[in-house]
Protein backbone atom coordinates (compact mmCIF):
# COMPACT_ATOMS: atom_id res chain seq x y z
CA UNK A 1 0.00 0.00 0.00
CA UNK A 2 2.53 2.87 -1.24
CA UNK A 3 -0.39 5.42 -0.52
CA UNK A 4 -0.20 5.27 3.27
CA UNK A 5 3.44 4.87 3.44
CA UNK A 6 3.16 8.40 1.46
CA UNK A 7 1.05 8.98 4.24
CA UNK A 8 3.13 7.83 7.17
CA UNK A 9 6.50 8.69 6.52
CA UNK A 10 6.23 12.71 6.42
CA UNK A 11 5.13 12.47 10.18
CA UNK A 12 8.64 11.15 10.91
CA UNK A 13 10.07 14.63 10.08
CA UNK A 14 8.24 16.57 12.41
CA UNK A 15 9.68 18.62 15.15
CA UNK A 16 8.18 17.98 18.68
CA UNK A 17 7.91 20.82 20.81
CA UNK A 18 8.33 20.89 24.29
CA UNK A 19 5.42 20.61 26.33
CA UNK A 20 6.80 20.26 29.44
CA UNK A 21 5.83 22.27 32.28
CA UNK A 22 8.60 24.43 34.02
CA UNK A 23 9.03 24.01 37.70
CA UNK A 24 8.11 25.98 40.54
CA UNK A 25 9.52 27.14 43.33
CA UNK A 26 7.32 27.23 46.30
CA UNK A 27 7.14 30.39 48.67
CA UNK A 28 8.31 28.67 51.49
CA UNK A 29 10.78 25.71 52.17
CA UNK A 30 11.73 23.66 54.93
CA UNK A 31 15.07 22.07 55.94
CA UNK A 32 17.34 21.14 59.02
CA UNK A 33 20.38 20.72 60.31
CA UNK A 34 21.22 18.36 63.19
CA UNK A 35 23.88 19.02 65.73
CA UNK A 36 23.59 16.20 67.50
CA UNK A 37 24.90 12.63 66.16
CA UNK A 38 22.89 11.84 62.95
CA UNK A 39 22.49 8.12 64.28
CA UNK A 40 21.00 8.42 67.95
CA UNK A 41 22.30 5.44 70.15
CA UNK A 42 20.32 4.50 73.01
CA UNK A 43 21.78 2.87 76.47
CA UNK A 44 22.17 -0.58 76.74
CA UNK A 45 19.21 -1.31 79.01
CA UNK A 46 15.58 0.32 79.89
CA UNK A 47 17.41 1.78 83.25
CA UNK A 48 20.04 3.83 81.04
CA UNK A 49 19.82 7.74 80.52
CA UNK A 50 17.89 9.27 77.50
CA UNK A 51 19.86 10.32 74.46
CA UNK A 52 19.84 13.78 73.37
CA UNK A 53 18.71 15.02 69.92
CA UNK A 54 19.47 18.84 69.17
CA UNK A 55 19.01 20.36 65.86
CA UNK A 56 17.60 23.06 64.20
CA UNK A 57 14.71 23.74 61.31
CA UNK A 58 15.21 26.63 59.05
CA UNK A 59 12.15 28.19 57.34
CA UNK A 60 12.83 29.52 54.31
CA UNK A 61 11.20 32.35 52.49
CA UNK A 62 11.59 33.16 48.58
CA UNK A 63 8.32 34.85 47.89
CA UNK A 64 8.26 37.68 50.15
CA UNK A 65 5.61 38.79 51.93
CA UNK A 66 4.37 35.56 52.79
CA UNK A 67 1.82 34.78 56.14
CA UNK A 68 2.64 32.45 57.98
CA UNK A 69 -0.70 30.60 59.61
CA UNK A 70 1.22 27.86 61.87
CA UNK A 71 4.71 26.21 62.41
CA UNK A 72 5.05 22.77 64.22
CA UNK A 73 6.97 19.72 64.21
CA UNK A 74 6.53 16.08 65.78
CA UNK A 75 8.83 13.28 66.27
CA UNK A 76 7.02 9.76 66.27
CA UNK A 77 7.97 6.73 66.81
CA UNK A 78 5.72 4.25 64.00
CA UNK A 79 5.45 0.88 64.39
CA UNK A 80 3.96 -1.26 61.33
CA UNK A 81 2.91 -4.58 62.65
CA UNK A 82 3.23 -7.20 59.43
CA UNK A 83 1.24 -9.50 61.20
CA UNK A 84 -1.17 -8.17 62.88
CA UNK A 85 -3.76 -8.64 65.68
CA UNK A 86 -6.86 -8.58 63.26
CA UNK A 87 -6.14 -8.77 59.61
CA UNK A 88 -7.03 -5.25 57.89
CA UNK A 89 -6.96 -3.16 60.73
CA UNK A 90 -5.13 -0.16 59.97
CA UNK A 91 -4.93 0.80 63.73
CA UNK A 92 -3.91 -2.63 64.48
CA UNK A 93 -1.14 -2.40 62.10
CA UNK A 94 -0.20 1.03 62.28
CA UNK A 95 0.80 2.40 65.75
CA UNK A 96 1.93 5.58 66.56
CA UNK A 97 3.81 6.63 70.09
CA UNK A 98 4.53 10.67 70.52
CA UNK A 99 7.72 11.36 71.80
CA UNK A 100 7.72 15.46 71.46
CA UNK A 101 6.09 17.99 69.87
CA UNK A 102 7.31 21.41 68.85
CA UNK A 103 5.14 24.74 68.27
CA UNK A 104 6.81 27.04 66.92
CA UNK A 105 4.92 29.58 65.59
CA UNK A 106 1.10 29.21 66.82
CA UNK A 107 -0.44 32.95 65.66
CA UNK A 108 -0.11 34.55 62.18
CA UNK A 109 2.58 35.97 61.47
CA UNK A 110 4.35 38.02 58.33
CA UNK A 111 7.60 37.04 57.04
CA UNK A 112 9.88 38.74 54.37
CA UNK A 113 12.07 37.32 52.21
CA UNK A 114 14.90 35.18 54.05
CA UNK A 115 15.77 32.22 55.94
CA UNK A 116 14.64 32.16 59.86
CA UNK A 117 16.02 29.11 62.44
CA UNK A 118 14.41 27.75 64.85
CA UNK A 119 16.49 25.34 67.60
CA UNK A 120 14.62 22.63 68.40
CA UNK A 121 16.12 19.26 70.91
CA UNK A 122 13.92 16.76 72.84
CA UNK A 123 15.45 13.42 74.91
CA UNK A 124 14.61 9.81 73.94
CA UNK A 125 13.94 7.43 76.53
CA UNK A 126 16.22 4.67 77.04
CA UNK A 127 12.80 2.12 77.20
CA UNK A 128 11.82 2.61 73.41
CA UNK A 129 12.97 0.09 71.01
CA UNK A 130 15.70 0.75 68.13
CA UNK A 131 14.95 1.03 64.55
CA UNK A 132 14.18 -2.01 62.85
CA UNK A 133 13.03 -3.23 59.53
CA UNK A 134 12.40 -7.29 59.40
CA UNK A 135 9.69 -9.98 58.18
CA UNK A 136 7.52 -9.33 61.66
CA UNK A 137 7.72 -5.48 62.04
CA UNK A 138 9.20 -2.20 61.36
CA UNK A 139 9.90 0.50 64.09
CA UNK A 140 10.93 3.87 62.45
CA UNK A 141 11.71 7.17 64.28
CA UNK A 142 9.43 9.73 61.91
CA UNK A 143 10.29 13.65 62.41
CA UNK A 144 7.39 15.47 60.72
CA UNK A 145 7.20 19.34 60.11
CA UNK A 146 4.87 21.74 58.55
CA UNK A 147 4.02 25.25 57.85
CA UNK A 148 0.75 26.91 56.82
CA UNK A 149 1.25 29.84 54.80
CA UNK A 150 -0.48 32.28 52.34
CA UNK A 151 1.19 34.49 50.00
CA UNK A 152 0.20 38.11 49.96
CA UNK A 153 1.56 38.84 46.17
CA UNK A 154 -0.89 36.81 44.59
CA UNK A 155 -4.47 37.11 43.56
CA UNK A 156 -5.65 33.75 44.99
CA UNK A 157 -5.31 34.43 48.80
CA UNK A 158 -5.93 30.20 48.93
CA UNK A 159 -3.59 28.85 52.24
CA UNK A 160 -1.07 26.42 51.50
CA UNK A 161 0.66 23.43 53.42
CA UNK A 162 4.49 22.57 52.94
CA UNK A 163 5.47 19.52 54.43
CA UNK A 164 8.85 18.24 55.61
CA UNK A 165 9.86 14.91 56.74
CA UNK A 166 12.63 12.65 57.98
CA UNK A 167 13.14 9.63 59.32
CA UNK A 168 15.94 8.91 62.39
CA UNK A 169 18.12 5.91 63.01
CA UNK A 170 18.08 4.65 66.57
CA UNK A 171 19.92 2.02 67.39
CA UNK A 172 20.68 0.42 71.04
CA UNK A 173 24.20 -0.17 72.63
CA UNK A 174 25.38 -3.61 72.74
CA UNK A 175 28.13 -3.98 75.69
CA UNK A 176 30.23 -7.27 74.18
CA UNK A 177 34.16 -8.18 74.21
CA UNK A 178 35.35 -6.89 70.65
CA UNK A 179 38.27 -9.62 71.06
CA UNK A 180 38.23 -13.19 69.54
CA UNK A 181 35.90 -15.17 71.33
CA UNK A 182 38.18 -18.40 72.44
CA UNK A 183 35.73 -21.53 73.03
CA UNK A 184 36.72 -25.09 73.82
CA UNK A 185 34.14 -28.02 72.30
CA UNK A 186 34.55 -32.05 73.47
CA UNK A 187 32.83 -34.79 71.89
CA UNK A 188 33.46 -37.27 74.51
CA UNK A 189 31.97 -40.28 72.10
CA UNK A 190 34.75 -39.61 69.33
CA UNK A 191 37.05 -38.14 71.46
CA UNK A 192 37.34 -34.84 69.36
CA UNK A 193 37.74 -31.52 70.41
CA UNK A 194 37.53 -28.23 68.59
CA UNK A 195 39.20 -25.20 69.76
CA UNK A 196 37.62 -22.16 68.14
CA UNK A 197 38.62 -18.20 67.63
CA UNK A 198 35.38 -16.05 66.64
CA UNK A 199 35.30 -12.69 66.92
CA UNK A 200 31.74 -12.44 69.24
CA UNK A 201 30.53 -8.70 66.64
CA UNK A 202 29.78 -9.78 63.64
CA UNK A 203 29.69 -6.66 61.13
CA UNK A 204 27.22 -6.93 57.94
CA UNK A 205 29.90 -4.82 55.56
CA UNK A 206 33.32 -7.26 56.00
CA UNK A 207 33.89 -10.71 55.92
CA UNK A 208 34.16 -12.36 59.33
CA UNK A 209 37.07 -14.89 60.02
CA UNK A 210 36.23 -18.22 61.51
CA UNK A 211 39.34 -20.21 62.98
CA UNK A 212 38.87 -24.07 64.56
CA UNK A 213 41.78 -26.30 65.70
CA UNK A 214 40.69 -29.69 65.74
CA UNK A 215 42.26 -32.25 68.22
CA UNK A 216 42.04 -36.35 68.42
CA UNK A 217 41.17 -37.53 65.41
CA UNK A 218 43.43 -40.02 65.62
CA UNK A 219 42.69 -43.17 68.05
CA UNK A 220 45.64 -45.84 68.52
CA UNK A 221 44.00 -48.58 70.75
CA UNK A 222 47.12 -50.82 70.82
CA UNK A 223 46.81 -54.48 71.34
CA UNK A 224 47.70 -55.37 67.82
CA UNK A 225 43.84 -53.25 66.70
CA UNK A 226 43.73 -51.23 63.86
CA UNK A 227 44.16 -47.03 64.50
CA UNK A 228 41.35 -44.99 63.85
CA UNK A 229 41.28 -42.12 61.83
CA UNK A 230 38.27 -39.02 61.31
CA UNK A 231 39.16 -37.74 58.18
CA UNK A 232 37.19 -34.36 58.27
CA UNK A 233 35.78 -34.87 54.69
CA UNK A 234 33.42 -31.56 54.33
CA UNK A 235 31.88 -28.59 56.24
CA UNK A 236 29.48 -25.71 56.08
CA UNK A 237 28.11 -22.68 58.06
CA UNK A 238 25.16 -19.92 58.20
CA UNK A 239 24.37 -17.77 59.90
CA UNK A 240 20.64 -17.89 61.70
CA UNK A 241 18.34 -14.75 62.40
CA UNK A 242 15.76 -15.42 65.13
CA UNK A 243 12.74 -12.57 65.65
CA UNK A 244 10.46 -12.52 68.27
CA UNK A 245 7.37 -9.37 68.32
CA UNK A 246 4.45 -9.23 70.24
CA UNK A 247 1.52 -7.98 67.89
CA UNK A 248 -0.27 -5.48 70.22
CA UNK A 249 -4.00 -4.65 69.22
CA UNK A 250 -6.24 -1.68 69.12
CA UNK A 251 -8.88 -1.19 71.62
CA UNK A 252 -11.57 -2.20 68.76
CA UNK A 253 -9.52 -5.65 68.74
CA UNK A 254 -8.43 -5.95 72.52
CA UNK A 255 -10.92 -8.45 73.20
CA UNK A 256 -9.18 -10.95 71.22
CA UNK A 257 -6.35 -11.43 73.47
CA UNK A 258 -7.71 -10.38 77.23
CA UNK A 259 -8.33 -14.21 76.76
CA UNK A 260 -5.03 -14.83 77.07
CA UNK A 261 -4.50 -12.53 79.94
CA UNK A 262 -1.25 -11.14 77.94
CA UNK A 263 -1.55 -7.65 76.21
CA UNK A 264 -1.32 -9.65 72.45
CA UNK A 265 0.06 -12.12 70.34
CA UNK A 266 3.89 -13.26 70.26
CA UNK A 267 5.32 -13.64 66.57
CA UNK A 268 8.33 -15.54 65.92
CA UNK A 269 10.30 -15.58 62.90
CA UNK A 270 13.26 -17.02 62.10
CA UNK A 271 15.73 -16.83 58.68
CA UNK A 272 19.19 -17.61 57.08
CA UNK A 273 21.51 -14.49 56.37
CA UNK A 274 23.94 -16.45 55.28
CA UNK A 275 25.36 -19.41 54.21
CA UNK A 276 28.65 -21.11 52.74
CA UNK A 277 30.21 -24.40 52.74
CA UNK A 278 33.63 -25.51 53.56
CA UNK A 279 35.45 -28.24 50.89
CA UNK A 280 39.39 -27.33 51.24
CA UNK A 281 39.73 -24.61 53.83
CA UNK A 282 42.00 -26.84 56.03
CA UNK A 283 45.41 -27.94 56.75
CA UNK A 284 45.20 -31.60 57.98
CA UNK A 285 48.19 -33.35 59.86
CA UNK A 286 46.37 -37.20 59.77
CA UNK A 287 50.37 -38.63 61.45
CA UNK A 288 49.05 -36.41 64.24
CA UNK A 289 45.30 -36.47 64.31
CA UNK A 290 44.79 -32.74 64.12
CA UNK A 291 43.60 -30.45 61.30
CA UNK A 292 43.09 -26.25 61.44
CA UNK A 293 39.81 -25.18 59.61
CA UNK A 294 39.92 -21.15 58.65
CA UNK A 295 37.19 -19.65 56.51
CA UNK A 296 35.00 -16.51 56.52
CA UNK A 297 31.35 -15.71 57.26
CA UNK A 298 29.65 -12.42 55.27
CA UNK A 299 26.33 -11.55 55.37
CA UNK A 300 24.20 -12.43 51.52
CA UNK A 301 22.95 -8.84 50.44
CA UNK A 302 19.77 -8.20 49.23
CA UNK A 303 18.27 -6.73 46.17
CA UNK A 304 15.93 -4.36 48.14
CA UNK A 305 18.51 -2.69 49.86
CA UNK A 306 20.25 -3.88 53.31
CA UNK A 307 17.95 -2.60 55.81
CA UNK A 308 15.42 -5.18 54.61
CA UNK A 309 17.95 -7.98 54.69
CA UNK A 310 19.13 -8.16 58.03
CA UNK A 311 18.30 -6.60 61.63
CA UNK A 312 20.57 -5.59 64.37
CA UNK A 313 20.61 -7.17 67.79
CA UNK A 314 18.20 -6.01 70.15
CA UNK A 315 16.13 -5.81 72.97
CA UNK A 316 13.27 -3.63 74.47
CA UNK A 317 10.61 -3.38 76.83
CA UNK A 318 7.68 -3.68 73.99
CA UNK A 319 8.51 -7.87 73.26
CA UNK A 320 10.69 -7.21 70.56
CA UNK A 321 14.14 -8.93 70.14
CA UNK A 322 16.50 -10.38 67.54
CA UNK A 323 19.40 -12.67 68.23
CA UNK A 324 21.44 -14.42 66.17
CA UNK A 325 23.37 -17.43 65.78
CA UNK A 326 26.25 -18.83 63.95
CA UNK A 327 26.03 -22.55 63.17
CA UNK A 328 28.83 -24.95 62.08
CA UNK A 329 28.93 -28.32 60.85
CA UNK A 330 31.65 -30.53 59.99
CA UNK A 331 31.42 -34.10 58.65
CA UNK A 332 33.73 -36.26 59.14
CA UNK A 333 33.89 -40.29 57.76
CA UNK A 334 35.59 -42.78 59.77
CA UNK A 335 38.83 -44.98 58.63
CA UNK A 336 41.20 -47.36 59.66
CA UNK A 337 44.19 -49.04 58.92
CA UNK A 338 47.09 -50.73 59.89
CA UNK A 339 49.22 -49.57 63.29
CA UNK A 340 51.66 -47.11 61.75
CA UNK A 341 50.47 -47.48 58.42
CA UNK A 342 48.30 -44.29 57.19
CA UNK A 343 48.78 -44.88 53.49
CA UNK A 344 47.18 -48.58 54.09
CA UNK A 345 43.62 -46.75 55.54
CA UNK A 346 40.06 -47.69 54.84
CA UNK A 347 36.79 -45.97 54.63
CA UNK A 348 34.72 -48.35 57.24
CA UNK A 349 31.24 -46.63 56.49
CA UNK A 350 30.89 -44.59 59.68
CA UNK A 351 30.65 -40.92 59.70
CA UNK A 352 29.55 -38.21 61.88
CA UNK A 353 28.47 -34.95 61.34
CA UNK A 354 29.37 -32.40 64.28
CA UNK A 355 27.66 -29.01 65.14
CA UNK A 356 28.92 -26.31 66.45
CA UNK A 357 26.24 -23.32 67.43
CA UNK A 358 28.00 -19.70 68.60
CA UNK A 359 26.02 -17.03 70.08
CA UNK A 360 27.15 -13.78 68.28
CA UNK A 361 25.98 -10.15 68.01
CA UNK A 362 25.16 -8.72 64.83
CA UNK A 363 26.59 -4.60 64.85
CA UNK A 364 28.18 -2.08 63.50
CA UNK A 365 31.03 0.50 65.22
CA UNK A 366 28.21 2.60 66.54
CA UNK A 367 26.42 -0.24 68.12
CA UNK A 368 29.35 -1.14 70.33
CA UNK A 369 29.99 0.44 73.89
CA UNK A 370 33.09 1.84 74.67
CA UNK A 371 35.41 1.56 76.91
CA UNK A 372 35.53 -0.92 79.97
CA UNK A 373 32.40 -2.92 78.11
CA UNK A 374 35.22 -3.83 75.14
CA UNK A 375 37.70 -5.07 77.32
CA UNK A 376 37.45 -9.01 77.87
CA UNK A 377 38.07 -10.60 81.62
CA UNK A 378 41.70 -11.35 81.96
CA UNK A 379 42.78 -15.11 82.25
CA UNK A 380 46.21 -16.77 83.88
CA UNK A 381 47.88 -19.32 82.04
CA UNK A 382 45.38 -22.38 81.88
CA UNK A 383 42.76 -20.57 85.04
CA UNK A 384 40.25 -18.85 84.10
CA UNK A 385 38.17 -15.63 86.51
CA UNK A 386 35.30 -17.82 86.97
CA UNK A 387 33.77 -20.93 86.18
CA UNK A 388 32.55 -21.79 83.11
CA UNK A 389 28.81 -20.92 82.41
CA UNK A 390 25.92 -22.58 80.47
CA UNK A 391 23.60 -20.90 78.17
CA UNK A 392 20.43 -21.91 77.39
CA UNK A 393 19.81 -23.91 74.53
CA UNK A 394 22.13 -27.37 72.47
CA UNK A 395 25.51 -26.27 71.08
CA UNK A 396 26.94 -29.47 71.09
CA UNK A 397 25.29 -32.27 68.80
CA UNK A 398 26.71 -35.58 66.98
CA UNK A 399 24.80 -36.91 63.84
CA UNK A 400 25.54 -40.25 62.55
CA UNK A 401 24.71 -41.72 58.98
Amino acid sequence: MPELVNLVRPLRNLALTNISRPRTTLAVSIDWEIESSPTIVIGTDSDSLPSFLSGTLSLNVNEPPVEIGGFTAVLNVHTVQKKPVKNRCAKCKDQYFEIHHWSFLNQHTVLQSGSQTFPFSTLIPGHLPASIDSPLLSISYEFHAEVHFKSQNTETNTPRTVDFKRILTVRRRISVPNLPLQTTRNFPAEGIRVESSINPIIRPAEVNNVSLSLTGLLVSPGNGQNDHLWRLWKGAWRLEENIEAIAIPCERHRCLVTENGSEGFVRRKSRTLGKGGIYNAWEENAAEGTAEVEFGVNIRQSSNGPGSAYSYDTKSLDGTKVTHALVIELVFVKEHFPQGQLDLAIRTGVGRILTLTYLVVLADDQSIAPGWAMESLPSYQDEWVSPPGYLEGVFNQVREF
